[in-house]
């Protein structure tokens, strides 16, 4: 990592201010790949997604589909509208809407 920094600031190094500004950049890089493992080891979590089936809910949530359509033939139009009609969902809490 620091390697190249120090290959590409050879020419720096020839005078005491370079050496200086140099040494300064080595060191912010080490400083920032410590910093994000430090992050890195702190914050991991694994995220565990939990398996929920729709028997387990003690009340069904409302469902809206919105169909978008501009300049669309009317029998694709059709299809989808009978095929959002066909949704295994309970009515009352369905709710289909065209945006044009």
């Amino acid at each position: 990592m620091a390697f190249y920094i120090i290959h590409d600031t050879k020419k720096i190094y020839e005078s005491k201010i370079g050496m200086i500004i140099g040494i300064i950049l080595i060191s912010s890089e080490l400083l920032g790949f410590f910093q994000s493992t430090i992050y890195g080891i702190l914050f991991y979590k694994p995220y565990k997604l939990k398996k929920m089936k729709m028997d387990d809910l003690n009340k069904l949530p409302t469902i809206d589909v919105l169909i978008m359509t501009y300049n669309e033939p009317s029998y694709i139009l059709r299809k989808t509208i009978a095929g959002c009609l066909n949704i295994e969902y309970p009515n009352n809490l369905l709710n289909i809407q065209i945006i044009y």
